[in-house]
């Protein structure tokens, strides 16, 4: 299909599965590995679970981004699916999570990309290589927050950490 990207990443991340999963949930932990992302708002729906919808807005480069999130699946704590609509593009993210013994955790992602009009059409196979590195990078970034984190869960940072993050107005 004509304007059509298709994905398919993993990364191995020395965390427990239940540990990786709660951090990849908590919603406050996106601006710790998402660089660019300057405001996370919540629209509808039960945050987390399939129908919930939230704005997502990014800095790329100088370009404001806004991106609104669906959430289409969710099975605790092995997958998490959902939607980004931009306008310009739809792209459906499947996330997966392996247990690799007690100790570590394979994220498997499958993205798509489908782009909307011939302009975008074309452009999207000059920046597949581009596309492709972002969700590499936000993968690396994802394991290193996560790591390093020694496995505290998000539910013990402090409240001066999240009166700190941009979603709180920023």
């Amino acid at each position: 299909m004509k304007g059509r990207l298709t994905f398919t990443e993993s990364i191995d991340i020395r965390v427990p599965r239940a540990a990786v999963w709660a951090y990849f949930d908590e919603p406050r932990n996106l601006y710790k590995w998402q660089p660019s992302l300057r405001d996370r708002e919540h629209v509808a729906g039960n945050p987390g679970r399939p129908g919930a919808v939230a704005k997502l807005v990014y800095d790329e480069g100088g370009r404001k981004l806004e991106l609104t999130e669906t959430i289409t699946l969710r099975v605790e704590p092995d997958a998490l699916a959902a939607s980004y609509d931009s306008g310009m593009a739809m792209n459906r993210m499947h996330n997966r999570f392996v247990a690799l013994g007690d100790e570590a955790t394979r994220w498997e992602l499958q993205a798509a990309f489908e782009f909307r009009g011939f302009p975008w059409q074309y452009i999207a196979f000059l920046f597949k290589g581009r596309i492709a590195k972002r969700l590499r990078d936000d993968m690396e970034h994802f394991k290193e927050f996560v790591e390093s984190s020694e496995g505290v869960p998000p539910e013990a940072s402090s409240a001066e950490e999240e009166a700190n993050s941009p979603e709180q107005g920023e």
